[in-house]
């Protein structure tokens, strides 16, 4: 075992912004206080999956007709 890590209580916070409906910030502990790192929202992901699948099937109609 490289690393072994024991955590008794670590505090995370969720926080969506209105203005930015697109990403959800966690904030947690640091070492050198508050750290936050965004994360893409449900709605973006969802949204960048469907144009990915998109272009999956327009890649495959072209290719068919070729």
């Amino acid at each position: 075992m490289a690393r072994r890590v024991d955590i008794g209580w670590l505090q995370l916070v969720s926080v969506a912004i209105p203005d930015d409906p697109d990403h959800v910030f966690y904030v947690f502990p640091g070492a050198d206080g508050p750290e936050v790192l965004p994360i893409w929202s449900r709605r973006r992901s969802l949204r960048v999956a469907a144009v990915v699948a998109g272009v999956v099937v327009l890649v495959l109609l072209v290719a068919a007709l070729v």
